[in-house]
């Protein structure tokens, strides 16, 4: 039986929730990271949508992180960890919902507003995990895809303004989650810490655990690295970076 195939990009919160509910379910896979842009064509090839991630098995094709998180737990060796029996588990997902629709479309334009200005340092980052050919290609892809990657992240002249206040009001919520339980939907970690703690990524740029090597606080622009350094600071950030620092590497 062969191994599925995730394709996948570097820096995308939906393509690490991915990576790591496949990992934390201890399903072996084979992961393609394909240059930006040219993962629209992968992603098409296979069946999916033109996106990543996307998870290719021998029965189906999985175009959908929250899908393959879902199918991670199924054909985990223990199943039911990551979305258990129950009111746990439907909590799980409706928190794997909220915070791929409002948490991860706010931290990736923040970011974003910085590395997109700045062409050398979003090459560097976007060229990890590529082939030798997708390498060679990514600065060219990049410099001629800035005007669609500015469209497609709805980044504008005021997103740290904007973002920033969208993004406190969840990490509010995940704060008074964490003042009742453990973790957010009880006392084991499930999917909905895995997800808060992905989307949470591009707006914290973990420095321990995550799969990219992000770059320091001071390669940014200022006003991105002091909205950065503020939610760091915030109780369910360091609940993010915690997931990280211990779960994530583990």
């Amino acid at each position: 039986m062969s191994r599925p195939r995730l394709i996948s990009l570097a820096l995308s919160p939906y393509n690490d929730f991915a990576r790591w509910s496949l990992d934390r379910s201890g399903v072996e896979y084979d992961e393609e990271r394909k240059p930006l842009v040219l993962h629209a064509i992968a992603s098409r090839r296979v069946g999916g949508k033109g996106t990543t991630p996307v998870l290719v098995t021998e029965e189906e094709t999985i175009a959908d992180s929250a899908d393959i998180s879902e199918w991670a737990d199924r054909h985990s060796p223990s199943p039911g960890a990551l979305y258990p029996d129950g009111e746990q588990g439907a909590n799980a997902k409706l928190l794997v919902k909220h915070f791929a629709d409002d948490l991860g479309t706010q931290t990736r334009p923040l970011f974003w507003s910085s590395l997109i200005e700045d062409l050398t340092l979003a090459n560097r980052l976007w060229s990890q995990g590529l082939s030798d050919r997708g390498a060679r290609a990514q600065p060219w892809i990049l410099r001629l895809s800035k005007p669609v990657v500015k469209r497609s992240l709805n980044i504008k002249k005021d997103t740290v303004e904007t973002a920033t206040p969208r993004i406190r009001e969840i990490f509010d919520e995940v704060a008074e989650h964490l003042e009742r339980h453990r973790h957010l939907t009880g006392d084991e970690i499930t999917a909905a810490d895995l997800s808060f703690a992905a989307m949470a990524a591009p707006g914290l740029m973990p420095d321990e655990g995550h799969p990219t090597d992000y770059p320091e606080l001071s390669e940014l622009s200022e006003p991105v690295a002091d909205a950065m350094r503020e939610l760091r600071a915030h109780p369910a950030g360091k609940y993010a970076l915690h997931m990280y620092r211990e779960e994530r590497a583990a």
